[in-house]
């Protein structure tokens, strides 16, 4: 969860700002998790391969597949509009 103001916190929640364009940021990144699952990025829980047992280049098939010029299905573009903390 995004460290928000009330009023940001309810906008984040209820959809009022709307997300548009392309992702720039999840090709050029991996985000691994502990347990090395591979996440599309680090704000959307789609896992895309392991670290341990998927190649690169397949990875990267998949994020483009996923992405083809557009946000995925449900992204909100967090990266973009909060300053995110990621907590272990």
């Amino acid at each position: 969860r995004p460290h928000l103001d009330d009023g940001r916190l309810k906008k984040y929640y209820n959809g009022r700002l709307r997300p548009s364009g392309a992702c720039s940021k999840a090709m050029s990144s991996l985000n691994v998790e502990p347990d090395g699952k591979v996440r599309l990025c680090v704000s959307y829980g789609l896992h895309i391969g392991d670290a341990l047992e998927t190649k690169l280049g397949e990875m990267s098939g998949v994020k483009k597949k996923i992405l083809s010029g557009a946000l995925p299905a449900g992204c909100a573009r967090c990266c973009h509009r909060f300053a995110i903390f990621r907590h272990f």
